[in-house]
C-alpha cells in the first residue's frame, strides 16, 4: 500500500492510525461529469449553414458590396463634392472646387473637372449656402458634364443660410466622363463669402 496512502486515514483515540479506511480515488476521465468533457466539434457543413444564417440576418436589402470588393456588401452610389468659401460679389459665373477650398471660385470654365472613375446615373445635386450674406438675389447652379450643362440645377437665395436640392432631374455618366459644378449669379449679390457646398450622387 502506497505510504501516501497510509498517511491520509484519521488516528484513533489512541493516536494510532486507522486501518482498512477506504480512500477514495482521484477523478478520471470515466466518472467526470460529462459537462467537463471537450464537446464534439460540429461538422463542417453544419457551421457553413450557421454562416449562411447569420449572414442572412445581417444583410440589407438593395446592398451587396463595398467599392467592388469580394464579399456580400456593395456601395449602391458614390457622392461627390464641391465647395468654396467665396463665389464672387459680382454678376457672373464661377466654377466651384472638387471638395472644399478657402478661396475664391475661379472664372475659368475647366480648371476643376472631376473625371469619373464608374459609369452610372449623376442625381440629386444640393447645394447650400452656410453663411448668411448677400443682398437676396439668387445664385443658379448648373452640372456641368464634359463642359456641357445638364438637367441638373438649382437655385439658392443669397442673403440667408439656405439649401436647394434637385430631386427630379438626372443624367447619365460613363468611366472617363468629366463634372463640374457652375454657379451663375445674373446680378450682384453684394458680399461673396456665402461658404458653398455642394454635393451630387452618382449612382
Amino acid at each position: 500500500m502506497a505510504a501516501e496512502d497510509v498517511q491520509q486515514r484519521p488516528l484513533d483515540a489512541n493516536g494510532l492510525r486507522v486501518k482498512n479506511l477506504p480512500v477514495p480515488a482521484a477523478a478520471t476521465d470515466a466518472t467526470r461529469a460529462t459537462s467537463d468533457l471537450p464537446q464534439p466539434v460540429a461538422p463542417a457543413a453544419s457551421l457553413g449553414a450557421s454562416f449562411e444564417a447569420a449572414r442572412a440576418d445581417h444583410e440589407h436589402e438593395g446592398v451587396h458590396s463595398v467599392n467592388g470588393q469580394v464579399g456580400d456588401v456593395t456601395v449602391q452610389g458614390a457622392i461627390l463634392t464641391w465647395g468654396d468659401n467665396s463665389i464672387g460679389a459680382g454678376a457672373d459665373t464661377r466654377y466651384l472646387t472638387p471638395g472644399r477650398s478657402i478661396a475664391t471660385a475661379p472664372l475659368t470654365p475647366g480648371v476643376y473637372q472631376l473625371p469619373l472613375s464608374r459609369s452610372g446615373t449623376a442625381r440629386r445635386l444640393i447645394v447650400r449656402h452656410n453663411t448668411a450674406a448677400g443682398n437676396g438675389n439668387v445664385v443658379v447652379y448648373t452640372l456641368l458634364l464634359n463642359g456641357a450643362p445638364t438637367a441638373l440645377t438649382v437655385t439658392v437665395p443669397s442673403g440667408a443660410v439656405a439649401q436647394a436640392i434637385d430631386l427630379v432631374n438626372a443624367a447619365a455618366v460613363v468611366v472617363g466622363d468629366r463634372l463640374e459644378l457652375q454657379a451663375t449669379k445674373a446680378l450682384a449679390i453684394a458680399s461673396s463669402g456665402l461658404d458653398v457646398q455642394a454635393s451630387v450622387e452618382i449612382s
